[in-house]
């Protein structure tokens, strides 16, 4: 009788299940509060370091690139562990001493190019962009361009990619950018603001109009997609690095109902510190008439052009990001 009465209360004493859809609930809305106080502290230190990179000389925003690297890589412990999980899979045949190195020049990359975008106003207004970032393969562009049918610019967080689009705008290219908005709309400001100065066209990625999109292509001008970040539930999974990634695959849509070209463009940091924006040949279009055949196929051979960039020069692509976050199931992945 007494056993009874422990498993009566034991059985009392487990929630209900909307007890644990409340309490699921409440531990999303805590995240959700977090997320936006970090995002809201980002974004006053970002406008806080925009006002100091616009007023120092190039060699002191190298120095500052520098400092801001090492800050980033001990005060950003989750986003390391990301990097360095995704290195670890890409890069199973090398070995620890190099993955690090690898893992380090990735931060000390990403430490320079901030400092660098946040300057770009000062860069474009003084003409210091020409000095800064060379063209290589602009007849690639140039022949695109006189299709007079647009140009899907195919391109990743690679190098420094704000400097690539700053030099191209500066250069004259029509040159529409999409881009993802911020969780502070202050930093959403910022940021977008930095990009226009420089005479870029900002389409918003996640609430932009696909009409908007077609009209840039359809009146030849230039569109570029940075596609190699995880697209959640809604991407293509397609293979990247010998494993499934979830991916945009707008750029081959477009594309492929455009009749635009696509032309890949990738930005390299030089030992001096310059950048040289280099141009491939345009892609040709895989086209067989099933048009859900087609975007897949171009998709996974715009993903393999990525990944090959990637593997020449690894240390200048974004490994902090949660690429393969998305299982080819629908659901969060497990790293």
């Amino acid at each position: 009788m007494q056993q009874s009465n422990i498993r009566s209360k034991d059985r009392k004493a487990k929630p209900s299940t909307s007890e644990w859809l409340e309490l699921r609930k409440s531990r999303r809305s805590w995240k959700h509060v977090k997320g936006a106080l970090a995002a809201r502290l980002g974004g006053i230190l970002l406008r806080g370091l925009a006002r100091i990179a616009g007023r120092l000389s190039r060699r002191q925003a190298e120095q500052l690139g520098r400092v801001l690297a090492r800050v980033l890589f001990l005060f950003t412990p989750y986003r390391r562990g990301i990097a360095w999980r995704n290195l670890c899979f890409a890069f199973r045949e090398k070995d620890v001493a190099e993955l690090r190195r690898i893992l380090w020049e990735c931060y000390e990359n990403f430490g320079r190019c901030l400092v660098e975008f946040l300057r770009l106003p000062k860069l474009r207004k003084e003409g210091e962009i020409h000095e800064l970032v060379s063209l290589e393969g602009e007849e690639h562009l140039r022949r695109a361009l006189a299709r007079g049918r647009g140009v899907v610019l195919l391109t990743a967080h690679y190098g420094n990619w704000e400097m690539v689009g700053a030099k191209l705008a500066a250069c004259g290219y029509p040159l529409n950018v999409l881009a993802r908005q911020q969780r502070d709309a202050v930093t959403t400001r910022l940021v977008d603001g930095i990009r226009q100065s420089c005479g870029m066209r900002v389409l918003a990625a996640r609430n932009g109009d696909s009409r908007v999109i077609l009209a840039c292509l359809r009146r030849g001008e230039i569109v570029g997609f940075l596609a190699d970040q995880n697209a959640g539930r809604r991407g293509i999974f397609v293979d990247f690095f010998g494993r499934a990634a979830s991916t945009f695959a707008g750029a081959a849509l477009f594309a492929l109902r455009t009749k635009a070209a696509v032309v890949p463009v990738f930005g390299l940091r030089n030992r001096d510190n310059t950048h040289t924006a280099r141009l491939l040949p345009e892609v040709e279009l895989i086209q067989t008439g099933s048009v859900r055949r087609d975007v897949e196929a171009n998709t996974a051979a715009f993903t393999r052009l990525i990944e090959h960039q990637i593997r020449s020069r690894p240390g200048l692509w974004f490994w902090l990001h949660d690429r393969w976050r998305t299982s080819s199931g629908g659901k969060r992945g497990q790293e």
